[in-house]
Protein backbone atom coordinates (compact mmCIF):
# COMPACT_ATOMS: atom_id res chain seq x y z
CA UNK A 1 0.00 0.00 0.00
CA UNK A 2 1.44 3.37 -1.02
CA UNK A 3 0.00 6.45 0.69
CA UNK A 4 -3.52 5.11 0.92
CA UNK A 5 -3.60 3.38 -2.48
CA UNK A 6 -4.07 -0.33 -2.03
CA UNK A 7 -2.15 -1.91 -4.90
CA UNK A 8 -3.68 -5.26 -4.00
CA UNK A 9 -7.25 -4.02 -4.26
CA UNK A 10 -9.74 -5.17 -6.86
CA UNK A 11 -10.16 -1.58 -8.12
CA UNK A 12 -6.43 -1.14 -8.65
CA UNK A 13 -6.19 -4.41 -10.58
CA UNK A 14 -9.23 -3.42 -12.68
CA UNK A 15 -7.58 -0.13 -13.62
CA UNK A 16 -4.36 -1.93 -14.44
CA UNK A 17 -6.25 -4.37 -16.66
CA UNK A 18 -7.94 -1.46 -18.45
CA UNK A 19 -4.54 0.13 -18.99
CA UNK A 20 -3.25 -3.13 -20.46
CA UNK A 21 -6.17 -3.27 -22.91
CA UNK A 22 -5.79 0.40 -23.78
CA UNK A 23 -2.08 -0.13 -24.46
CA UNK A 24 -3.02 -2.79 -27.02
CA UNK A 25 -5.04 -0.18 -28.89
CA UNK A 26 -1.80 1.56 -29.85
CA UNK A 27 -1.04 -1.36 -32.17
CA UNK A 28 2.35 -2.51 -33.39
CA UNK A 29 3.50 0.61 -35.22
CA UNK A 30 5.55 2.26 -32.47
CA UNK A 31 6.73 5.02 -34.79
CA UNK A 32 3.19 6.03 -35.72
CA UNK A 33 2.16 6.33 -32.07
CA UNK A 34 5.47 7.66 -30.74
CA UNK A 35 4.25 11.12 -29.74
CA UNK A 36 1.03 9.85 -28.16
CA UNK A 37 2.81 7.22 -26.06
CA UNK A 38 5.52 9.64 -24.96
CA UNK A 39 2.88 12.24 -24.02
CA UNK A 40 0.94 9.64 -22.07
CA UNK A 41 4.09 8.87 -20.07
CA UNK A 42 4.87 12.55 -19.40
CA UNK A 43 1.33 13.23 -18.19
CA UNK A 44 1.26 10.00 -16.17
CA UNK A 45 4.48 11.00 -14.43
CA UNK A 46 2.93 14.34 -13.52
CA UNK A 47 -0.06 12.53 -12.02
CA UNK A 48 2.24 10.19 -10.05
CA UNK A 49 4.40 12.93 -8.53
CA UNK A 50 1.79 15.60 -7.95
CA UNK A 51 1.78 16.45 -5.12
CA UNK A 52 5.41 15.46 -4.63
CA UNK A 53 5.15 15.68 -0.85
CA UNK A 54 2.69 13.48 0.96
CA UNK A 55 0.56 15.72 3.21
CA UNK A 56 -0.21 12.76 5.50
CA UNK A 57 3.43 11.67 5.76
CA UNK A 58 5.98 14.37 4.79
CA UNK A 59 8.78 11.78 4.83
CA UNK A 60 6.78 9.30 2.75
CA UNK A 61 6.44 8.72 -0.96
CA UNK A 62 4.19 10.92 -3.13
CA UNK A 63 0.57 9.85 -2.56
CA UNK A 64 -0.06 9.01 -6.25
CA UNK A 65 3.21 7.14 -6.82
CA UNK A 66 1.38 3.84 -7.40
CA UNK A 67 0.11 5.34 -10.67
CA UNK A 68 3.55 4.59 -12.12
CA UNK A 69 2.65 0.90 -11.90
CA UNK A 70 -0.37 1.57 -14.12
CA UNK A 71 1.87 3.50 -16.50
CA UNK A 72 4.20 0.53 -16.91
CA UNK A 73 1.49 -1.13 -19.01
CA UNK A 74 2.39 1.37 -21.75
CA UNK A 75 6.17 1.29 -21.39
CA UNK A 76 6.57 -1.51 -23.91
CA UNK A 77 5.12 0.83 -26.53
CA UNK A 78 7.94 3.37 -26.07
CA UNK A 79 10.83 3.40 -28.50
CA UNK A 80 14.21 2.64 -26.89
CA UNK A 81 15.45 6.21 -27.20
CA UNK A 82 12.19 7.54 -25.75
CA UNK A 83 12.57 5.32 -22.68
CA UNK A 84 15.74 7.24 -21.80
CA UNK A 85 13.97 10.57 -22.30
CA UNK A 86 11.01 9.49 -20.17
CA UNK A 87 13.34 8.25 -17.41
CA UNK A 88 15.13 11.60 -17.47
CA UNK A 89 11.78 13.38 -17.26
CA UNK A 90 10.82 11.27 -14.23
CA UNK A 91 14.17 11.89 -12.56
CA UNK A 92 13.79 15.63 -13.10
CA UNK A 93 10.28 15.70 -11.64
CA UNK A 94 11.27 13.71 -8.57
CA UNK A 95 14.70 15.20 -7.90
CA UNK A 96 13.81 18.73 -8.97
CA UNK A 97 10.55 18.75 -7.08
CA UNK A 98 8.85 20.39 -10.02
CA UNK A 99 5.77 18.39 -10.97
CA UNK A 100 4.05 21.59 -12.08
CA UNK A 101 6.85 22.72 -14.37
CA UNK A 102 5.63 21.43 -17.71
CA UNK A 103 8.72 21.81 -19.84
CA UNK A 104 8.88 20.72 -23.45
CA UNK A 105 11.49 18.13 -22.65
Amino acid sequence: EVAGIDRGSEDFHAIKELAKRFALSFGLDALKNRDAVASLHREGILVAVNPLENPEDPAGAPPNLAFLEILTEFTGKLLKQDKKVVLGYLDKRVAGGGPNSRGDD
